[in-house]
């Protein structure tokens, strides 16, 4: 007597198209947040014609549209007497002066961005840039 035995035909799912897939996905993901620019605050710049990059900035002063002032990137907002202090304290540690860049929501009073400017020159800053987005990009 001759006994076969029956093979089973099993289901089963091919999961080696879901791992393109999701592979995929992840060099998307991680070449795309390259790209993405994020500030530590939440400020739209004022756009201007004649904007030229920068090479470094590393001294920046930020200011929200409701006017809080945070320097570098600290995450509590910082007084204007204190503002001077730290300044001064980072301009020191160069040897050449570097420019200090101002950050500014496009909807910051005039008089706040004059008072931003005295503090620098009086904490002892050479030049100021005020940052801008070139008109016509976004």
């Amino acid at each position: 007597m001759n006994i076969r035995r029956r093979r089973k035909n099993r289901a089963g799912m091919n999961i080696f198209p879901l791992v393109d897939v999701v592979l995929m996905l992840l060099i998307f993901f991680m070449l795309t947040s390259k790209f993405i620019t994020q500030t530590t605050h939440s400020i739209n710049l004022p756009k201007s014609i004649t904007s030229k990059k920068l090479d470094k900035e590393p001294i920046v002063v930020y200011v929200t549209k409701d006017e809080k002032v945070y320097f570098n990137k600290e995450k509590q907002p910082t007084a204007m007497a204190d503002l001077q202090r730290k300044v001064s304290d980072a301009l020191s540690e160069y040897e050449k002066k570097p420019s200090v860049v101002i950050k500014g929501d496009d909807k910051i009073s005039l008089g706040l961005t004059i008072r931003l400017l005295d503090v620098v020159k009086a904490a002892g800053g050479e030049s100021v840039d005020i940052t801008t987005i070139k008109a016509g990009t976004e």
